[in-house]
Formats: C-alpha cells, structure tokens, sequence
C-alpha cells in the first residue's frame, strides 16, 4: 500500500466519522425536539383531563343534590305529621310547640340547604338558581323559624350569615 492509499483510506475514515458525528447530532436534534413535543403534548391532555374532570364533578354534585332534594321532599309528602310545618299559624309564636319529628325534618332541610349553599360556594356545583328565595320562602312559615332560631348555632358560620342576610332582606320588606 502506497501513501496516497493510505491517505486516501485516511480521509475516507475521517469523512465516514464526521458523518456519523453529524447523523449522531441532528438525530439528538430530532429526539430531544420529540421529545419536547411529547412533553408539551402530554401537558396539553392533562389540562384538558382536568378540566372535564371538573365539569363531572360538578354534574355529579348537581345530581347529587337533586337527589337528596327528592329524597327529602318525598319523606315529607309521604309522612302527615309533618304536615305543620308549612301552615301560617296564628296565635302567639313563642306559645308554637314544635314535635321532634318537625325538628328532625326542619333540620335536614336546612342540611341539605347549607351543604348546597357551602357546594355552590365551593365551585363543586353550578349556581343554584331560586336557593335565596327557598330560603326565604321556608323561613317564612313559623316551625321553620323557630328552628331555625334554636339551631343555627350549630350550623356552618358562612351559611348562618348567609340565610342571616336573607331574612333581613325579607324582614325590609314587610
């Protein structure tokens, strides 16, 4: 083998390893930018996940509330010693004698009013439309009144505050 052969060998193997260096480099390229693109795209989908998560979470709550409501009501409907509850009673109101049963029930509503109120603060459901005016229409009946004064100690602050400035807007307009 004579020196230009080997020359010729020589610079054949240098272009062969700068070629590779340079396939070896754009393919570190073309994988990291993938590799970016994997990223951003996966990002995308969780931010889309959460954001119908979301949603279901608040259809859920929605339904669930509905449900309660129903049930609630339906314990009403079929049991006539509730029956009081939504008469305007004359007489004295402090003379009004409220049964247990009347409390138990009076209560429950108020639950279930309160964890719908704390729901829709939350952002765990969608606003109740006509909940300000339930409110007012409930505690516009004696037993409900009176219950109420008796037990909204016991509630949540935010909702006590909350049907508070109801009744005083109510109170107004009388």
């Amino acid at each position: 083998m004579n020196y230009n052969d080997t020359l010729d060998v020589y610079l054949f193997l240098q272009t062969c390893h700068q070629s590779c260096e340079s396939i070896s480099s754009n393919t570190f390229d073309i994988y990291s930018f993938l590799q970016t693109v994997g990223i951003i795209a996966a990002f995308i989908l969780s931010l889309v996940a959460f954001f119908k998560s979301g949603k279901g979470v608040k259809i859920n709550a929605s339904q669930q509330i509905a449900q309660y409501h129903r049930e609630l009501w339906l314990e009403y409907c079929r049991n006539e010693k509730l029956s009081r509850i939504f008469k305007k009673q004359t007489g004295v109101f402090e003379l009004i004698v409220v049964t247990e049963q009347e409390k138990q029930f009076t209560n429950l509503v108020f639950i279930h009013m309160g964890e719908s109120f704390s729901a829709t603060k939350k952002r765990f459901t969608y606003k109740i439309d006509g909940l300000d005016d339930d409110i007012a229409d409930f505690l516009s009946y004696p037993i409900p009144q009176k219950v109420w004064q008796e037990y909204s100690p016991y509630y949540d602050k935010s909702f006590v505050k909350y049907v508070n400035k109801i009744i005083a807007k109510r109170d107004l307009k009388k």
